[in-house]
């Protein structure tokens, strides 16, 4: 560098000049010491984007207003970037007054703080800090900044115990309400590879009532064929499942290869109440849409209860066809049916309560027929 640049770059650094100092940087030693300070930039600013995009989910709405205030002013301001950990090692040298102190409270070497100062005031434009005897004494400077970044440095805690918390929360088992067919004949299947195999992540089931469990935060997420919608849950498509007609082997209707809603009019049914299941309401509607009344002979809870009393007894049974390929040896046979609609199988949760990344970790593993079938 010519000696003429070195004077005029000396001279501005002592007013703060930087439109002189960047007029006469132009050596090569000085283009690169540009370039890294314009990656520096670019990394600073992505982590304030990041902390004003999540910052809201885990502090109060007072102490992020104010932080946002204190960001976009000093942002606003050439060089005035200060990245976290320089946020943290100046608060904390304000506070303790030395730099051994900071060094032993922050897990990091003396001369490591002293560095990370001079390359803060550097960028700054402004000392924060003279040195007498042993001790630095703050700049009206630092004092001032201290004091507008006193939002940060209060919410600093916080956010590490709510940091730790959703950590261990993460480790949490996952809870979950579903159905028996849903359970046997969807689920459990899938839970080895979404990471369950050998019990390495945990999992609570309740096989009860999914719509309610969810909806009193029992379960965090439910798993059901057929669920009416419900404006308080958020609802997700899983697969979709054709219903069979189920019925023993030396029955009529077993000498064809495909039966209709029809046929199963003028049959002695067994299958579900539509007034309690979502899926008994789903087969009466689509009985109803053909001008056919849904008669049952006999009302059941469960799908594998219809292929047991089907057995014992007689009659056709309507069952889904996950339940018909788990179907237990009871000299049974089953038959498509040709106008009934596919069952849809949905996982929900509650709109107003985020779901947590292992459950929808868990969600993208059983949405995994849904992308092949669309993929066909």
């Amino acid at each position: 560098m010519r000696e003429a640049d070195r004077l005029a770059i000396r001279a501005a650094s002592e007013q703060n000049d930087c439109e002189v100092i960047w007029s006469h940087s132009n050596a090569p030693e000085l283009r690169k010491k540009r370039r890294n300070y314009s990656r520096r930039e670019v990394f600073h600013r992505r982590i304030r984007d990041y902390l004003h995009r999540f910052l809201p989910a885990l502090i109060d709405d007072t102490a992020l207003k104010e932080y946002q205030q204190i960001t976009n002013v000093t942002s606003s301001i050439p060089g005035l970037i200060m990245n976290l950990s320089e946020v943290e090692l100046f608060g904390t040298l304000m506070r303790v007054g030395t730099t051994v102190e900071t060094a032993r409270v922050l897990g990091i070497s003396q001369p490591g703080v002293s560095a990370q100062i001079k390359r803060l005031e550097g960028r700054l434009g402004f000392r924060l800090f003279i040195r007498r005897g042993n001790r630095l004494v703050a700049t009206d400077e630092a004092r001032q900044l201290f004091a507008e970044a006193a939002p940060i440095f209060s919410t600093q805690p916080a956010l590490q115990k709510r940091i730790e918390a959703l950590r261990q929360a993460g480790n949490d088992p996952i809870r979950l309400s579903t159905t028996p067919a849903v359970l046997d004949g969807f689920i459990a299947p899938r839970l080895a590879a979404a990471g369950f195999s050998g019990w390495h992540r945990q999992l609570r089931v309740w096989v009860t009532d999914p719509l309610e469990d969810v909806g009193n935060g029992r379960a965090e997420l439910g798993v059901q064929m057929a669920p009416p919608p419900q404006a308080a849950f958020h609802s997700i498509l899983l697969k979709e499942v054709a219903l069979l007609a189920v019925m023993q082997c030396n029955h009529p209707l077993s000498a064809v290869t495909s039966v209709s809603l029809d046929d199963l009019a003028r049959e002695a049914l067994v299958g579900y109440d539509p007034s309690w299941s979502p899926m008994g309401s789903a087969i009466q509607r689509a009985f109803s849409s053909h001008g056919l009344k849904l008669s049952l002979s006999c009302e059941v809870p469960h799908c594998s209860t219809v292929c047991r009393l089907v057995a014992a007894c007689g009659g056709v049974g309507i069952i889904d066809a996950m339940t018909a390929d788990a179907l237990p040896s009871l000299g049974l046979v089953t038959r498509s049916i040709e106008d009934a609609p596919q069952m849809r199988v949905i996982a929900f949760h509650r709109r107003d309560v985020p779901l947590r990344a292992a459950i929808m970790d868990l969600v993208r593993h059983l949405q995994s027929d849904v992308a092949l079938d669309r993929a066909k």
